[in-house]
């Protein structure tokens, strides 16, 4: 496991001690120096995080997915670790390759955990091929956190792009009740409207 050192103790209480934490909130008191710096060198180094990958044959990540927090991004970089768990805490990746890749295949096919909400809002308006899967994706993180308005808005932004209006209302009165005054709620809305008046093209 590679973890969100803050992330450490907790996880050492819940998984251990068949298995190990990567690294806690004991830090220089409890591993070498050295190595505690390549920890947190690897949470926005690509070939830092690379090394110790490849040092220790990590197969699994927990990362801190708070929003407004930039931890983890050569995970959320990086096609060979796919994300099958998040949300509002924490964000859980696996290798592709190796013994969790059945979970890598049921897991996220879009998302990561550093989206810009921006971005899944201009794909979802774009609609067309990645449809399916943002709908997807959208459907397991409420799933996942059922209380979390960002995976509410994603959830909205994934039926919009599905143009399934009943889904997308749906989506849009749990994000409303989450997060009355969501700034994307408006825009979402006209969205949606906007795109449902647009004549269809041809089959």
């Amino acid at each position: 496991m590679f973890n969100f050192s803050p992330f450490g103790g907790y996880l050492a209480l819940k998984l251990g001690p068949e298995r190990s934490v990567f690294m806690d909130g004991r830090v220089n008191n409890a591993r070498d120096a050295s190595l505690v710096v390549r920890a947190d060198r690897a949470l926005t180094s690509a070939p830092a995080f690379q090394d110790l990958v490849k040092e220790f044959d990590l197969q699994y990540a927990v990362m801190s997915a708070r929003e407004g927090e930039h931890f983890g991004m050569p995970l959320a970089r990086s096609r060979a670790w796919s994300l099958v768990h998040w949300d509002d805490v924490a964000a859980v990746y696996v290798r592709r390759q190796g013994p969790n890749a059945p979970l890598a295949a049921a897991g996220y096919q879009l998302f990561r955990h550093l989206m810009d909400p921006g971005e899944v809002l201009n794909a979802a308006i774009q609609g067309g091929v990645v449809a399916p899967l943002l709908q997807h994706d959208a459907r397991l993180a409420v799933a996942q956190d059922p209380n979390s308005a960002r995976a509410a808005f994603f959830l909205a932004c994934g039926e919009l792009a599905a143009r399934n209006r009943p889904g997308f209302l749906s989506a849009l009165q749990r994000l409303s009740a989450l997060a009355p005054e969501h700034p994307a709620i408006r825009v979402l809305s006209d969205s949606f409207e906007r795109l449902s008046a647009e004549p269809q093209a041809p089959h």
